[in-house]
C-alpha cells in the first residue's frame, strides 16, 4: 500500500469496557518511555491469507466524504447527506477527495497499482463532508445512523470535532450496542478530537516510516494503536494515485485489518477483534503517543486462537445514552484529519480544482443544477449534449489562453459563463490556469452524465437474474434507465431504485464509456489545453458489432450469446443524431447501439424467435 512500507493494521471494538481491560496486554503509562521503532514489524507482506466466501464479507462503513466511481473501489451502497448536492452522480461521488481516499487505504483490489488491506471488504459510504472536507455533527450523525440501519460491521470515521457533543456521543454509543465496531481518526493537533476521545472508540494515531509518532498527530490517554499515516499511496480524483498523511489514513488501515481479520471468523464480536489489536500491537513506547502499539497482523494471526480461547463474551456490556438528545440540532463544525501531499499518475495539473468544476453542476450554488432545467450541463438527451460538453470545453480552453471568457450570445452560454464564475468565487480561483482546469471540470461532468442520463438497457441491479428471463421478455424491457422515484424526505432518489446512477446496473456503461471518455477529454483537451471534438465518444466499445448480432441464431448458445447481449451492452439515446457530420469513422461506429434502427430490426426479430 505504501512505499517503502512493509505494513498492515488490525484493531476493533465494540463492548469496551473496563471489564475487558483485564484480560488486554499491559497498555504502559503515559510517559513511560521515549518513542519508537522501525515500521517494519507490520509485516504487509505476510503470506497468511484468510480465505473468504461471500458469506464471510464484512461490511465496513465509510462516513466521509463519498466514494468515486473505480474498477479499482467497489462501493456496495452509497447515500448522500450534503444537502447542497442532492442529485449528485455516481461517476464524482467524492466531494474533496478525502473518501476515497480512505476507502482505496481499505478496500482497493487492484495489486498492479495499489492494492487496500482487504479487497474482499463490502465498502458502505455515507457521505457526509463538503468538497472542504468540513460537515456538521447533524450531517455525521445521520451518516452514522444510516450505517447502523444498514447492518454494518465496522464504523471508519476520519473525521471529528474539537467539541464534545451529547447528540454525537449518543449516536457512538447506539451503534456501539448494536455490535458496531467504531475506529476514529485521533485528530490533527494537539488534542484527540470527538469521536475518537470516546471510550466506545478505537482512537488511532499515526506514526512516519520509522515508527515515530507523527508530529500532528495527537497524544493522550485514549490513542489505543497507532498505524501508518505518513505519504501513504492511494487513490485519489479521476483514478490518479496520490500520497496523503494524517490519522485520516492511519485509521482506515486499522479498519481494513480489522476486517480481514473479522471474516475469519464474522459470528465473533467486536469486542473479541479489539482484543485482538491490544494483545498483538506492538509496544512502542509512550501510550499516550502510541497506546498498545503498532498494529501488526502476523501477530494478529499468530496469537488469534490464544486470544479467542480466553476471551469472555459475557464481561461485554453496552453503554446508556439519551435517545431524545438525536432529535436535537448540533452544527458544530466537523473536519476531515488529512493533507494531501502529492499526485503520483499521470495527472500533472491540480486535480483538485478540475474535480470541483466536475461536481459543480449538481451544485444548488452553481445556477445549473437540475437535469430536467439544464438538460445541457446532465448530458440529458433533450439537448445536444455532445455540443454542450464540446462548447463548455471550448470556453475552458480560451480561459487557459487568455483568462477571459467568449462573447456569449445564446441562452446557454450566458449560463455556462454565469456558472462558472459562481464556482470561481466560491472557490476563490484567481489564475486563469486554475479557473480554465475548473470550466474542464463542467465540461467531464456533462460528457460522462450521458451515460447515466441518456442511456437505454435492459435494468436490474442483480444481474444474474436477468439471466432467467427470456430473450422476449428482456427485449420487451429495454428502456431508458430512469432515476426516480424520489424520497419526498430528503428530495433525493431512492438508493434501491436509482438504477440510472447504480453502477452495477449495466456496469459497462462506467467502465467502458463514461471512464473512458473521461480519459480522452483529460489527455486530448486537458492536457493541450484545447476544446473537445466529437471523438471523445470513439473510446467506447460497444458489445458486439451488428454483423456479430444477426449470425446469432436459436441454440442453447445463441440464446445465451442473446441475453448476455441485452443485459450487458446499452444504447445512448440521441448519439447518432448528435454526431451527424462527423467525419471520423470510429466516431460513426460508436452511434451503432441499440438506439440505431439496424440492431432494433435485429432484436425485434429475435423477440419472434
Amino acid at each position: 500500500m505504501k512505499k517503502g512500507l512493509a505494513a498492515l493494521v488490525i484493531t476493533s471494538l465494540l463492548m469496551r469496557t473496563v471489564l475487558n481491560t483485564g484480560m488486554a496486554a499491559s497498555k504502559p503509562d503515559c510517559k513511560a518511555s521515549e518513542a519508537g521503532s522501525s515500521i517494519s514489524v507490520m509485516h504487509n507482506d505476510d503470506q497468511q491469507i484468510i480465505k473468504t466466501g461471500d458469506k464471510n464479507r464484512i461490511k465496513v462503513g465509510i462516513v466521509d466524504s463519498g466514494v468515486d466511481y473505480s474498477e479499482d473501489i467497489n462501493v456496495k451502497k452509497a447515500k448522500n447527506f450534503v444537502d447542497e448536492y442532492v442529485d449528485k452522480g455516481f461517476m464524482f461521488s467524492d466531494l474533496s477527495g478525502h473518501g476515497t481516499a480512505v476507502a482505496g487505504v481499505i478496500a482497493a483490489n487492484t495489486e498492479g497499482k495499489t492494492q487496500g488491506i482487504n479487497p474482499d471488504a463490502l465498502i458502505y459510504s455515507a457521505d457526509v463532508l463538503d468538497e472542504q472536507s468540513t460537515s456538521t455533527v447533524d450531517r455525521l450523525v445521520e451518516g452514522i445512523d444510516w450505517l447502523i440501519r444498514e447492518k454494518v460491521n465496522i464504523i471508519n470515521i476520519s473525521c471529528g470535532t474539537d467539541k464534545d457533543s451529547e447528540k454525537l456521543h449518543s449516536i457512538i454509543k447506539k451503534a456501539y450496542n448494536q455490535g458496531i465496531l467504531l475506529i476514529a481518526a485521533a485528530g490533527k493537533g494537539d488534542k484527540i478530537s470527538y469521536p475518537a476521545k470516546y471510550k466506545e472508540v478505537v482512537a488511532v494515531g499515526a506514526v512516519d516510516d520509522d515508527g515515530v509518532i507523527m508530529s500532528d498527530s495527537p497524544s493522550g490517554p485514549e490513542i489505543e494503536v497507532v498505524a501508518p499515516g505518513k505519504d501513504v499511496t492511494t487513490y485519489g480524483s479521476f483514478g490518479d494515485l496520490c500520497r496523503v498523511s494524517g490519522t485520516s489514513i492511519s485509521a482506515p488501515y486499522v479498519s481494513g485489518l480489522a476486517s480481514l481479520l473479522w471474516q475469519k471468523y464474522p459470528d465473533r464480536s467486536a469486542g473479541f477483534i479489539r482484543q485482538l489489536l491490544r494483545e498483538s500491537a506492538k509496544p512502542l513506547g509512550d501510550a499516550c503517543h502510541y497506546g498498545y502499539g503498532l498494529v501488526d497482523r502476523t501477530a494478529a494471526l499468530d496469537k488469534y486462537d490464544d486470544v479467542l480461547s480466553k476471551y469472555d463474551e459475557t464481561t461485554s456490556t453496552g453503554f446508556s445514552y439519551d435517545e431524545s438528545s438525536l432529535n436535537t440540532s448540533d452544527t458544530g463544525k466537523v473536519r476531515g484529519f488529512w493533507s494531501l501531499v502529492e499526485h503520483e499518475g499521470v495527472v500533472v495539473f491540480n486535480s483538485q480544482i478540475l474535480k470541483e468544476g466536475a461536481i459543480w453542476p449538481d451544485n444548488v450554488s452553481s445556477s445549473v443544477e437540475g437535469m430536467v432545467e439544464n438538460p445541457e450541463f446532465h448530458g440529458l438527451y433533450r439537448a445536444n449534449y455532445v455540443k454542450s460538453s464540446i462548447y463548455i470545453s471550448k470556453v475552458a480552453s480560451i480561459l487557459s489562453k487568455t483568462g477571459k471568457f467568449p462573447k456569449a450570445h445564446t441562452k446557454f452560454e450566458k449560463k455556462v459563463e454565469k456558472a462558472a464564475k459562481n464556482g470561481f468565487d466560491l472557490y476563490k480561483l484567481k489564475e486563469k490556469k486554475d479557473k480554465s482546469l475548473f470550466v474542464y471540470g463542467m465540461a467531464i461532468h456533462a460528457a460522462t452524465d450521458v451515460f447515466a442520463h441518456s442511456s437505454t438497457g435492459v435494468a436490474g441491479k442483480t444481474r444474474n437474474a436477468l439471466y432467467k428471463k427470456s430473450v422476449k421478455k428482456l427485449v420487451k424491457s429495454w428502456k431508458r434507465i430512469k432515476h426516480g422515484p424520489r424520497d419526498p424526505a430528503t428530495g433525493g432518489f431512492y438508493t434501491k431504485t436509482n438504477m440510472a446512477d447504480d453502477n452495477i446496473c449495466i456496469p459497462r456503461r462506467y467502465k467502458i464509456a463514461a471512464k473512458k471518455t473521461c480519459n480522452w477529454i483529460l489527455k486530448k483537451a486537458v492536457l493541450k489545453n484545447r476544446a473537445a471534438t466529437t471523438d471523445m465518444y470513439s473510446n467506447i466499445k460497444w458489445y458486439k458489432s451488428i454483423a456479430e448480432i444477426k449470425k446469432y441464431g436459436n441454440t442453447k448458445g445463441d440464446i445465451k450469446k442473446k441475453k448476455a447481449f441485452l443485459i450487458q451492452s446499452f444504447g445512448v439515446i440521441k448519439l447518432e443524431k448528435y454526431l451527424k457530420g462527423a467525419s471520423s469513422r470510429k466516431v460513426k461506429a460508436v452511434a451503432e447501439n441499440l438506439a440505431d434502427s439496424n440492431i432494433r430490426g435485429v432484436i425485434k426479430k429475435w423477440a419472434k424467435d
